[in-house]
């Protein structure tokens, strides 16, 4: 940040009503970002000697200093501070914030050490030990996300961990079953067990249904997916990935409309994500909205840069389109082409089936989808294959 402009703010603070503490607050800010610590941990000593600190107080101090590189000097304000009370609400509330503050920076060896260390000395206080246990979920979730094979096996012994001591705890459960699904390759039936398992327990959370959805969809069983999905919306109607699940389900069972909207829902919640781009387009081609695909589509290729995969799918929608428009030369023309630069690819080999199929030649459409299929292990070109014998 500009210094200067900041002794600038201070010096006018007092005019402009900052209480002493807000202003020594902006002081010890300053002298941080300047590296003057000894400045700094002076302005907190007065602070500290206040005989009104608040619990606030101490942990917006806190937080300053761990949020440049002084996580030491954080906790032991809070352990002073919030602690020096000496009674069983502050202890709990300092410990809490202690393993919160490691947590703030991203120090999760630390605050696993703090929990370790402080969970023994409130056995005998639930609430203190249900909080915590939140707290060491968080890291084995912010650990899960790592692309590092160590960080998530130790997010699994986290979890296992709580599983084991708190058998009741039933977000515990949620993030094996997520584990396990996010394992590679997939466990899908260990992650369908548990969820499986919690939905029958009645559990009412959203994330246990929306994972029963992605297990269904990697399964291909789309009446399941909207079903999971669904409820999970119903559970948390902000939960726009089960809204992006439930949309992609109904537009597999060809429910074109009904896919639109719940697309749309998910896209006015989270309007950053550009994954639901693709699937409402798609829904709106099958549902004769044209001006709207037109849209998204001009949308899509708007971003930049555009991926050589992107580019493919960006093709195949146009390719989509010419089909809901009955334009067959044009769907085989782009289904083709993309088919011969990627094989493998179901769904170029789909549309361009479905153009061969309505222009007569389904001899050549069914051999086609014969030959893919010997050659490939995907079961959307084994459904596509009898697709095409039942036509």
């Amino acid at each position: 940040g500009n210094t200067s402009q900041a002794e600038d703010a201070l010096a006018n603070a007092p005019k402009n009503g900052s209480t002493e503490s807000e202003l020594r607050l902006a002081q010890a800010r300053l002298a941080l970002a300047q590296a003057d610590m000894e400045g700094a941990r002076a302005l907190l000593t007065q602070e500290m000697q206040r005989t009104n600190v608040t619990e606030t107080d101490c942990i917006r101090w806190a937080q300053l200093f761990a949020d440049n590189g002084q996580l030491d000097a954080g906790l032991t304000v809070l352990r002073d501070g919030i602690g020096r009370e000496n009674n069983p609400a502050s202890a709990s509330e300092s410990a809490v914030e202690q393993v919160a503050l490691a947590i703030r920076v991203q120090d999760y060896p630390r605050a696993l050490e703090s929990i370790a260390a402080l969970a023994p000395q409130f056995s005998e206080d639930p609430e203190t030990v249900q909080r915590l246990v939140r707290q060491q979920l968080a890291v084995a979730e912010a650990l899960a996300s790592s692309e590092d094979n160590q960080s998530r096996a130790e997010a699994e012994r986290i979890v296992l961990d709580v599983c084991e001591r708190h058998p009741e705890n039933t977000v515990a459960k949620a993030m094996h079953a997520r584990l396990k699904f996010a394992a590679e390759p997939p466990d899908l039936k260990g992650a369908e067990e548990i969820c499986a398992q919690l939905r029958a327990s009645g559990v009412a959370d959203a994330r246990v249904y929306t994972l029963s959805a992605e297990i269904a969809a990697k399964r291909g069983q789309d009446a399941l997916v909207y079903g999971f999905a669904s409820k999970a919306a119903e559970l948390d109607p902000y939960d726009s990935h089960a809204l992006y699940l439930s949309g992609k389900a109904q537009l597999q069972q060809a429910r074109y409309g009904e896919a639109a909207a719940i697309l749309a829902t998910a896209l006015r919640i989270d309007p950053a994500n550009v994954d639901i781009l693709t699937p409402m387009a798609r829904a709106c081609a099958g549902a004769g909205r044209f001006a709207e695909f037109d849209a998204i589509l001009a949308r899509i290729e708007g971003e930049q840069p555009l991926s050589a995969p992107r580019e493919a799918e960006l093709r195949l929608l146009r390719s989509w389109a010419a089909i809901c428009r009955g334009d067959w030369t044009t769907a085989e023309q782009i289904g083709r082409s993309v088919y011969e630069s990627d094989n493998a690819n179901a769904e170029a080999l789909r549309y361009l089936v479905i153009a061969l199929a309505n222009t007569g030649r389904i001899a050549g459409a069914e051999a086609l989808v014969s030959e893919s299929a010997l050659a490939s292990s995907d079961a959307q070109v084994w459904r596509e294959l009898a697709i095409r014998h039942l036509v």
